[in-house]
């Protein structure tokens, strides 16, 4: 066994290094924004269902911190 590589995968990934085992920004803003989307269209259908009324200002705000924070977790593979 080639000792040199020892100890530096951390058990994950099988020889990844860190920068490789990280998805590329276009990959996770696509995948934050379709997600983003969902949770509108989600939200948009089920407030009506509900009797209530939609209120985009707000969907606005949390649809924008929803897309970042998505964002940054799938680059990181937090999710």
């Amino acid at each position: 066994m080639d000792r040199s590589t020892r100890g530096i995968t951390k058990g994950i990934g099988g020889g990844a290094s860190e920068a490789a085992m990280r998805r590329g920004w276009a990959a996770a803003l696509g995948w934050a924004g379709g997600m983003a989307a969902a949770a509108v269209v989600v939200g948009a259908a089920v407030n009506p269902a509900l009797g209530r009324s939609v209120h985009w200002d707000r969907m606005a705000v949390l649809a924008a911190v929803l897309f970042v924070a998505l964002a940054v977790a799938l680059r990181r593979r937090w999710l």
